[in-house]
């Protein structure tokens, strides 16, 4: 045990005496650490802006408890004019609109954001199923 013991303790001090190997192996890490921690910290949660065209039951009858979860992650507008909304969603100046005819729930998405519209997959879905499927628990709670 003493061979080994006396092989890392010589492992050792040789690596300690390497400013070189010492900078890229500590320091530079660290550097980069902190850098990316002081560029991407407190990013937040992204909101999207959507329009809500006309009455849409399922969002302004929503629980308080709900509504308070929509607010967190959509910044809502209403507006009675569906074409000057779907022309912003077209324009990408907002993110979306929502309009609700009798049991469906349309959602017009923009696809100016690859990844937003890729998580939109589903552009009308049926009120009922919304709430059976719990697709948004908080307001079936």
């Amino acid at each position: 045990m003493t061979a080994f013991r006396s092989l890392s303790w010589a492992m050792m001090v040789g690596f300690l005496r390497d400013k070189l190997a010492l900078f890229f192996a500590i320091l530079f890490p660290l550097m980069f650490l902190v850098l990316f921690g002081g560029i991407f910290s407190d990013q937040g949660i992204a909101r999207s802006t959507i329009i809500e065209v006309g009455s849409v039951p399922l969002i302004d009858q929503a629980p308080p408890r709900a509504r308070a979860a929509v607010d967190e992650v959509l910044t809502l507008t209403h507006s009675d004019n569906r074409a000057a909304a779907l022309e912003s969603v077209r324009t990408g100046d907002v993110d979306g609109a929502v309009e609700e005819h009798g049991d469906r729930v349309v959602l017009h998405f923009s696809a100016a954001d690859p990844v937003a519209a890729a998580l939109a997959s589903v552009v009308e879905t049926p009120r009922a199923l919304l709430l059976e499927v719990k697709l948004l628990p908080v307001l079936v709670s």
